[in-house]
């Protein structure tokens, strides 16, 4: 049985290319636009690891990690963080909340598969 990812991304044109990437590599892709539509599809599905854009409108990409960390059900899934921002404060944010990843946008498919196998713990494809 492959892999449960989901995608919680606000940018259509970034999520279909993410699910488009991710199904490429044998994924099972489920998506959401919005942090209220994950939360359902979290509880729902179980994923196996979240793809997180912290950039969203109704809710800050951290805070939404932080329910995640607060949530027994669910707060071991490993994360990894899409975001166009860079910096020291990133970083921080990142082992705050037990980011596995970062992949910075413009997203290139060699990054966000190695950044997928780091989070599952899959040894890397040659």
């Amino acid at each position: 049985m492959p892999q449960r990812i989901l995608v919680l991304e606000d940018d259509p044109d970034v999520c279909n290319s993410i699910k488009a990437t991710l199904g490429r590599s044998g994924y099972q892709v489920d998506y959401a636009y919005h942090a209220k539509e994950a939360w359902r599809v979290l509880h729902r599905t179980k994923p196996d690891l979240l793809i997180l854009d912290i950039t969203l409108p109704e809710v800050n990409g951290w805070e939404f990690a932080r329910r995640i960390r607060s949530d027994t059900e669910i707060a071991n899934l490993p994360i990894v963080v899409i975001t166009s921002s860079t910096g020291m404060t990133l970083r921080w944010a990142g082992r705050v909340y037990g980011v596995s990843a970062f992949v910075d946008k413009p997203i290139k498919r060699y990054e966000l598969d190695a950044a997928v196998q780091k989070a599952l713990g899959v040894p890397p494809s040659e």
